[in-house]
């Protein structure tokens, strides 16, 4: 209704509404408060910022972030790989085993010939050899010639000494019965000596047994003589023996290191010239390196034996820089590179061991596709090999020795948060220095 209609009705004598005036006044003020009213998209957006705020909040309360060091290795076994080189530089004349096959200790692998030949195409070797047995023939026939002629010396010098024990013996005997006859004649000649006095035997005879006496005497010192004489011979014979033997043994041992030594240049002969490797342990071969015919050096490496009943771990190695934040417990991430670890995930691992000494890169067992710099071996025992990290059953590993290793060595683990504040507090801490 329009203010003139107001107006008019108020000079007309009628009201200007159907209400009166003290209900219109009740309507200027609306009771409780004026609400809005916001759009249902907007509420939702509020709702989905919150909840994603307070997930940041969380996430960044309970996640840790960790550093982690590369490094590079292969699968080995616990007890190490058994390298076997080449005793000689030469010819592989046979080769008996092949690859991944089992041997035991003391199964021949190979050998290696090496032939040398002189300006008119005769074999050096054999000649050598051929010289060398010589002289071990002519030095054992020597030997065996001392031998007989120390025994035939030795029996001998006994037969001697056998002799004079008899003859010993019979000088004892007979002194015995010069004893007693002396005993007898000295009876005799007191007897006479009272006949003398008495009359009955004339002086003559007393004289006689007298002379008879002294030449029992006589002969009774003479075989005691004898007899000593015998005694110091057997003495004598009895030392000329051991002296004998000492002389045959000492002689023997000369030759005999003859012989010996004779042998052994024969050996080295042939063992410069060909030689027979053999299998120190019982195990499988592998990283066989050589075929019949080829030609490989001294000390060079062959085929490496992997040891049976021996438990696979990782060697890692790592850069000198880095080799300080590293130590046993800390855990190991590992990526087999036979197995992409996109399927079949990543593998867990725990330090046992950090190698004192460095290695040169050179010096590694296998080739590595590190740095050329100061390497420190370690030692990682895996855990559950034979599943990968995501529990796939489909996934099994099996691990060989010489497989190639991509690791993580986590060094240190810190909240999220106090990772995104470090910057400011290495700040603070500039900042009071």
């Amino acid at each position: 209704m329009s203010s003139e209609t107001v107006k008019i009705q108020e000079q007309a004598g009628r009201p200007a509404t159907l209400f009166r005036q003290r209900a219109q006044r009740r309507t200027a003020h609306l009771e409780g408060m004026v609400v809005l009213r916001q759009p249902v998209t907007l509420r939702v957006l509020v709702v989905t910022i919150a909840a994603i705020l307070g997930a940041l909040c969380i996430f960044l309360c309970t996640a840790t972030y960790a550093k982690r060091q590369p490094a590079v290795g292969y699968v080995a076994p616990a007890s190490g790989l058994i390298q076997i080189l080449s005793p000689v530089g030469g010819q592989v004349q046979t080769l008996e085993v092949k690859e991944g096959q089992r041997v035991k200790q003391g199964t021949p692998l190979f050998s290696v010939v090496k032939e040398q030949r002189l300006a008119n195409g005769a074999d050096a070797g054999a000649q050598i050899d051929d010289a060398l047995v010589t002289a071990a023939h002519d030095v054992a026939v020597h030997l065996q010639a001392q031998r007989n002629a120390g025994v035939l010396s030795v029996e001998r010098l006994r037969s001697q000494e056998e002799a004079t024990k008899e003859q010993a013996e019979s000088l004892k005997t007979r002194l015995g019965y010069a004893n007693e006859r002396v005993h007898i004649m000295e009876s005799q000649v007191t007897r006479y000596q009272s006949i003398v006095q008495q009359g009955y035997v004339s002086q003559s005879a007393l004289d006689q047994r007298r002379t008879d006496l002294l030449a029992a005497r006589s002969d009774r010192d003479a075989l005691a003589l004898d007899l000593n004489k015998a005694a110091k011979d057997i003495q004598d014979l009895g030392i000329q023996i051991a002296q004998k033997k000492e002389e045959q043994q000492a002689e023997l041992s000369d030759l005999s290191k003859q012989q010996m030594d004779a042998r052994q240049q024969l050996l080295q002969s042939k063992m410069a010239r060909s030689s027979q490797a053999v299998a120190p342990v019982a195990g499988q071969v592998s990283a066989l390196r050589i075929h019949t015919g080829e030609t490989v050096g001294a000390q060079a490496p062959v085929m490496m034996i992997v040891p049976d009943d021996s438990e696979n771990i990782v060697e890692l190695y790592v850069p000198g820089s880095a080799i300080a934040s590293v130590h046993a417990g800390q855990s190991v991430y590992l990526k087999y590179r036979a197995y992409p670890y996109q399927r079949y995930g990543l593998h867990a691992g725990q330090i046992v061991d950090v190698s004192g000494a460095a290695f040169a890169k050179g010096d590694l067992p296998i080739a590595l596709p590190v740095e050329d710099e100061p390497l420190y071996r370690v030692r990682v025992k895996i855990e559950k090999p034979s599943q990968s990290s995501r529990g796939d059953k489909d996934t099994s590993l099996v691990l060989r020795p010489g497989m190639l290793v991509d690791a993580d060595i986590v060094l240190q683990r810190m909240p999220l948060w106090a990772w995104l504040f470090k910057p400011l507090s290495n700040k603070e801490r500039v900042i009071s220095w």
